[in-house]
């Protein structure tokens, strides 16, 4: 299952992920979006992507030990950015 696979990869359950990560991560996304509500939605996405795709994040990349909070930030990032580009483009 995508649990298994996740404590496999990251050495910690996805529960223990999100109390570590959830703060800092809304901290990250509301300089981005400036919006409590709005950088809650983005980070609870965050981490519905992070179980769905836990397959993309890859341990070693390059050699190097990637670090799942790497992963977990760039997807946050992506998402955030997806949000702020489609807002630009509803109508006033």
């Amino acid at each position: 299952s995508n649990y298994q696979e996740f404590l496999q990869k990251t050495g910690m359950s996805f529960e223990q992920a999100y109390k570590k990560y959830y703060n800092a991560l809304h901290r990250f996304i509301f300089l981005r979006v400036k919006d409590q509500e709005i950088a809650s939605d983005i980070v609870s996405e965050t981490f519905v992507k992070a179980i769905t795709n836990i397959s993309q994040y890859n341990v070693y990349e390059n050699e190097n030990k990637a670090l799942f909070s790497t992963w977990l930030w760039s997807v946050a990032k992506n998402n955030a950015r997806e949000h702020i580009k489609q807002t630009k483009k509803r109508p006033m």
